[in-house]
């Protein structure tokens, strides 16, 4: 009987430990992420995208704006991404990421848009199940910034985003970036 017992708790002591290193462990500023794959993208080419895609092979920083459809103060700062997505546009990707479904996604944007009497132009992550487990976010809307090589650099709040400290990141990102020698040791060219 002892035997059996011991198996058993052996036998679930082995599946947690399995399963605790199947988790996410959350990044910190400097951790790389990895090249996630989102299969609800909505404002975009395609409805299913990686975090390289939207980079453009690692050539624009991006810019990860958590929200969710009830948050009002969220939904008042996408006429301000927008702007500042095509101030930015050659090297900055600003995202928007829910954990909501993309239908209630859309409603959401079609009575943006029907309001501001304006499309919505930046690409949306609906259903986000991985982003929230990599970035620690405490509130909404929660900022992460991510260089090109897809290092976390900074968690802000929405009063880092405004254009100055944008341009101030953008022009110091690609020696950043060569400096910690991924595009080297990746064989990846910079334009």
């Amino acid at each position: 009987m002892k035997k059996i017992t011991l198996c058993g708790v052996t036998a679930l002591l082995c599946l947690y430990v399995t399963a605790q290193s199947k988790m996410i462990k959350p990044l910190y500023t400097g951790d790389r992420l990895p090249d996630i794959v989102f299969t609800q993208v909505l404002n975009y080419t395609s409805n299913k995208a990686s975090l390289s895609a939207f980079q453009q092979n690692h050539q624009k920083m991006i810019l990860l704006d958590f929200w969710n459809t009830t948050c009002i103060p969220c939904i008042k700062s996408f006429k301000k991404l927008d702007s500042l997505q095509q101030v930015f546009k050659d090297k900055l990707q600003i995202l928007l990421v829910t954990p909501e479904d993309s239908n209630t996604v859309k409603a959401t944007i079609e009575r943006w848009e029907k309001a501001n009497n304006k499309e919505l132009r930046i690409p949306v992550i609906a259903g986000d199940t991985l982003l929230r487990q990599y970035i620690h976010k405490q509130y909404n809307p929660h900022y992460a910034w991510v260089a090109p090589d897809n290092v976390l650099i900074a968690q802000t709040s929405s009063s880092f985003i405004v254009p100055e400290i944008l341009h101030a990141y953008l022009s110091q990102m690609k020696n950043e970036v060569e400096r910690r020698g991924y595009f080297k040791a990746n064989n990846i060219t910079r334009h």
